[in-house]
């Protein structure tokens, strides 16, 4: 199957099995090294885990030898599963999957299960949810910004006559510019700090509930708020300190 597929096979050695997880399960990773008694002649232990694609619906099953698998005696039960993947960006496979979705419907007896159909529907399902999400994060942004802008200036008339009166007892532009940056970066980055250990521990905790690694998206999502912050405050402070220094000349 893996050949058909085009996937990369696993390869056993020292009598070691292989655990192999799908989609968005881990749990592979805490059966590592995990002897595991079949039989009294027959134990087995997993000594590398792997994400594959290739058997859907199954989280954390064993892949053995043959020669493993010839120790066993006759099995319980026995399930069978048929895959076929498609050559990929086929534009029929929704379709196709929907049609043959309907047609087998779900059954003690079997399951049939259409990726691409299934992943169109997931889509369609969570996508509005994702855009509400997304606006509402952009609203509350803009929203925090133009707090940040108007609160910054609403001391601008203050700024200027303490300054003013300070640049007159010998305190220098470079000092004027050093103490206006250590306010405005206060104010601008302590709020996006701790709204950043707050995001960072929100996605941990859906990273361990959905038991899949989030931190690529974390790192992208934080850090695009946090350039985009970064690019905030430099525009406000270069037009912040222009007025300041234009009250002082």
């Amino acid at each position: 199957m893996t050949k058909l597929m085009e996937m990369k096979g696993i390869k056993l050695s020292g009598g070691k099995a292989a655990v192999v997880d799908f989609g968005l399960s881990r749990t592979g990773q805490s059966m590592l090294n995990q002897p595991v008694a079949l039989q009294p002649d027959v134990v087995i232990e997993a000594n590398q885990a792997v994400v594959s694609s290739a058997v859907h619906g199954m989280n954390g099953y064993f892949v053995v030898s043959d020669d493993q698998y010839a120790k066993l005696g006759a099995p319980v039960q026995e399930k069978h599963y048929y895959a076929w993947h498609g050559a990929l960006g086929q534009k029929q496979s929704i379709a196709a999957g929907e049609k043959l979705s309907n047609s087998f419907p779900y059954s003690d007896s079997y399951e049939f299960l259409a990726l691409e159909h299934q992943n169109f529907v997931l889509d369609q399902l969570f996508g509005p949810i994702l855009f509400l999400g997304l606006f509402i994060g952009i609203v509350f942004f803009v929203s925090a910004g133009s707090f940040l802008y108007f609160r910054l200036y609403s001391d601008l008339d203050d700024d200027r006559r303490k300054f003013k009166s300070v640049s007159k007892m010998g305190l220098s532009e470079k000092e004027v510019t050093k103490i206006l940056n250590r306010q405005i970066i206060l104010l601008f980055f302590a709020p996006i700090v701790v709204a950043l250990a707050h995001g960072a521990v929100a996605l941990t905790t859906l990273s361990n509930m959905f038991q899949y690694s989030l931190l690529k998206e974390s790192i992208l999502v934080l850090g695009l708020f946090f350039i985009v912050q970064v690019i905030y405050f430099f525009i406000v402070r270069f037009f912040y300190i222009r007025q300041v220094k234009m009250a002082i000349t």
